[in-house]
């Protein structure tokens, strides 16, 4: 399997940039996890944050996904995939951040 993030470059010009981060909207998250799926990368996870008044934005913990967590083990790549791309559709409110290795 590629472990090779350096794709997600390519999709900067639609992220927004905040601290180190690449923060993604959600109809361009669905697009990385496609292409994570058509790479067969495993994802380790997404940070979820939304935005506050004043610019900043926060880590919505509640909301994010660890694809470390055991229950999430036995998953092959496209399932995370598939996981993911549920989770972000589900609410669309928020922006999306690939954690990397």
């Amino acid at each position: 399997m590629d472990e090779d993030f350096g794709f997600l470059e390519d999709y900067r010009h639609r992220a927004i940039k905040w601290r180190d981060a690449l923060l993604f909207p959600p109809d361009v998250a669905v697009e990385v996890v496609s292409a994570f799926k058509h790479r067969d990368m495993r994802l380790l996870g997404i940070d979820v944050f939304g935005s506050s008044a004043n610019g900043e934005y926060k880590c919505l913990d509640e909301k994010c996904l660890d694809f470390s967590q055991k229950k999430y083990w036995d998953c092959s790549a496209q399932e995370l995939c598939e996981i993911a791309a549920d989770h972000i559709q589900s609410d669309n409110d928020f922006l999306v951040e690939f954690i990397e290795p």
